[in-house]
């Protein structure tokens, strides 16, 4: 900050006047994110899928929100792997599958419309 010296500790008012209340309140945000996403986190970590955790709270949102007066909360999404347990051999002895097709699919398009459908769904919001 212009007019003290490295080092020094600048008043709390001075500091939020230089660097504006909107930059602090979004750094903030940003720091709270970077602290409790981890422990949010760790009751999935063994299962969770590499690169699948999605914040679904928007950052504008969030930095609205914020108030030391009001309780902070973000939505976070994340894939995991499924638990598969499996029955006993003779429960799927006497199983019967039916299965109804509509119409005839074209396996390039069904595959075309799969990929694109995933690429939107691993579309990611990353804090940088």
């Amino acid at each position: 900050v212009p007019g003290f010296r490295p080092g020094k500790i600048v008043p709390e008012n001075v500091l939020l006047n230089y660097v504006g209340p909107q930059h602090v309140r979004a750094a903030t945000v940003e720091a709270i994110l970077r602290h409790t996403l981890p422990q949010a986190l760790s009751s999935v970590e063994e299962r969770a899928l590499e690169d699948s955790v999605r914040i679904l709270t928007k950052f504008d949102d969030m930095n609205e929100a914020f108030s030391l007066d009001h309780v902070f909360r973000y939505d976070v999404a994340v894939d995991v792997v499924p638990e598969v347990r499996w029955l006993s051999e003779d429960k799927y002895k006497n199983l019967k599958v039916v299965i109804e097709i509509d119409e005839i699919v074209d396996a390039e398009k069904a595959a075309e419309l799969e990929l694109k459908r995933r690429r939107k769904s691993l579309g990611l919001l990353r804090i940088v």
